[in-house]
């Protein structure tokens, strides 16, 4: 927590070939977003953002691992208009959940995304930490909202409007639910995959990412560190490039089980997740997740059953072993979902933490609180960091006409 973020910027050009029906309403376009990358340690989020904000420099050498929080931001001017967009990366395993608050507060919610990196080098890791990365987004956004609505229930009805366009009319509607933030999942390490993976393996662990991809309403991208792949590298900067600056995403629906994954939001469903040939060519039933019997008792109007997720878990499980431990205590989050949209066990309240600890350590206890004040004065720094940027870029916009 004593480390002081770094700083970086990267100037962008604009991409004419990015295009959508769906334009993002003017109420929400602002000369400044919120990027925020989370997901297990080492599963490479320091190598992806320095990737976009310096393609051509090539790293000698692995980045150090990520304490707590890290800051970087990417500017680009468009018609003479300067942008700035605000890049946080959450270090480790999301032991420490509030840190993504500092990226997405009631001010900027309206402008924020959020990237899941997961590592497809571990696939024995791949649905919890999704479901764990997904799990502290949900718990943000449902904080965020509650705020917005209490201050401007307009613009929180006008963005609900907007992120729901993607899925107007789809066959998947009433059994998905989308959260109040946008979400990228990146699948990471993808070149790693292909060489370690068996082939009915692989068809198995991507539907896993775009079923728990369509569930949430988010969309997938499956990149690699070290990727002599032109295409991959374009279209993974061109999907930051739009994120970062309120560029609308054209719709894409590019599958392979041995090249590049690439599925915006909206464009793909429950059939052809589970059902399509190219996602159920195997003949091996050890490796087949869901029937069309099964979907139709798991999937339902309500949306997905607490079974369904128990079922991929062990199913996850039985070929892969159980998911490595934590890099950090975990203390205060838990997995568990019933229904979609509601979380069984999840950030533990004071008076449960006190259930949990019946015999406090004064000693311990004074530690920790001092460590929590420390983390709180992190947060309003970094706070107010960003806020001073925010008003530099509003400044010299002023400025310029």
């Amino acid at each position: 927590l004593s480390s002081v973020p770094s700083t970086s910027s990267a100037s962008l050009s604009d991409d004419p070939s990015a295009s959508s029906s769906i334009s993002i309403p003017s109420t929400i376009c602002t000369s400044s977003t919120s990027i925020v990358f989370v997901g297990d340690s080492s599963c490479g989020k320091s190598t992806l953002i320095q990737s976009f904000l310096k393609p051509t420099v090539t790293a000698k050498e692995a980045p150090k691992p990520t304490i707590a929080l890290d800051y970087n931001f990417a500017r680009r001017t468009s018609n003479g208009v300067k942008s700035v967009a605000n890049i946080w990366e959450v270090g480790g395993d999301l032991v420490e959940p509030k840190l993504i608050e500092i990226g997405i507060t009631k001010g900027n919610f309206a402008v924020s995304t959020v990237i899941i990196v997961v590592d497809l080098s571990k696939p024995q890791n791949v649905l919890s930490s999704l479901l764990r990365s997904f799990e502290a987004v949900e718990d943000i956004a449902t904080k965020r909202t509650s705020e917005l609505k209490a201050v401007n229930v307009n613009l929180l009805n006008e963005l609900r409007d907007f992120n729901a366009l993607s899925f107007k009319d789809h066959v998947d509607v009433q059994k998905i639910k989308p959260l109040d933030i946008p979400v990228f999942i990146i699948a990471n390490k993808f070149d790693l995959f292909q060489k370690s993976i068996k082939p009915a393996e692989r068809r198995m662990i991507l539907q896993i990412l775009r079923f728990v991809s369509h569930v949430f309403g988010a969309g997938i991208m499956s990149v690699s560190n070290v990727s002599n792949d032109s295409t991959a590298k374009d279209a993974y900067r061109s999907l930051l490039t739009n994120l970062c600056f309120n560029v609308p995403i054209k719709p894409i629906y590019e599958i392979s089980n041995d090249k590049f994954l690439y599925i915006t939001k909206g464009q793909d469903s429950f059939s052809n997740i589970f059902t399509d040939s190219k996602a159920t060519s195997s003949n091996d039933s050890k490796v087949r997740l869901l029937s069309e019997v099964d979907m139709d008792k798991l999937l339902t109007a309500k949306g997905i059953t607490r079974d369904c997720w128990n079922r991929l878990s062990a199913h996850m499980v039985s070929i892969f072993g159980e998911p490595d431990p934590l890099t950090g205590s975990g203390e205060g989050i838990g997995i568990g979902r019933t229904e979609l949209g509601q979380v069984e066990s999840g950030i533990t309240t004071e008076d449960e933490k006190a259930n949990m600890n019946p015999f406090p350590e004064p000693e311990i206890d004074d530690v920790r609180a001092l460590k929590d004040a420390e983390l709180l004065r992190y947060i309003q720094d970094v706070q107010r960091k960003e806020e001073m940027l925010i008003k530099l870029n509003a400044s010299s916009n002023n400025a310029g006409k």
